[in-house]
């Protein structure tokens, strides 16, 4: 029981410069948001062009291919909101953002291509694709709450700010 002691008052998770840290729950769940979004575009288009009945699970010009094309849904999806607010469409519904870990914004190139690309191109590689996103998913634990990709390019999740 709390009894108004302040050492039993649990204070939200900051980031180093001071902002409340997006909740695991809601970066997950902004996640699936941009999931769904970029596959209800990506999958047709794939139907489209022949490349889902012949996918060759193991052909590596067609995962690269594949992920060529879901970064530039991606990108064509969420990069205006990335490089306005730091935001996916998944995190600005659930009131999210990206930024620097010193509380500056992210660029739209490090947001594009070092926090998202970087996951993307491990994802068309064989082993590696499982131990990166393992170390990835399993990283979001720690008291900091950032994923690997996020310590790759310097990132943190915050609330926004009312």
């Amino acid at each position: 029981m709390n009894n108004g002691d302040p050492k039993f008052v649990k204070s939200p998770e900051r980031s180093a410069y001071g902002a409340p840290l997006a909740g695991r729950w809601r970066r997950l769940g902004a996640q699936l948001i941009d999931m769904a979004i970029v596959l209800a575009v990506f999958l047709p288009v794939q139907y489209l062009r022949g490349a889902i009945p012949a996918e060759n699970p193991k052909a590596i010009s067609y995962r690269i291919m594949a992920a060529t094309i879901g970064f530039v849904v991606w990108l064509a999806v969420n990069g205006y909101y990335l490089s306005l607010c730091g935001q996916t469409l998944g995190k600005r519904i659930l009131r999210i953002k990206i930024v620097r870990s010193s509380g500056q914004p992210a660029s739209l190139m490090r947001l594009a291509f070092v926090r998202y690309l970087i996951p993307m191109v491990t994802g068309t590689i064989p082993v590696v694709r499982e131990l990166f996103g393992l170390a990835d998913n399993l990283l979001i634990f720690r008291s900091r709450k950032q994923c690997l990709h996020d310590v790759v390019a310097d990132t943190v999740v915050v609330d926004v700010q009312q």
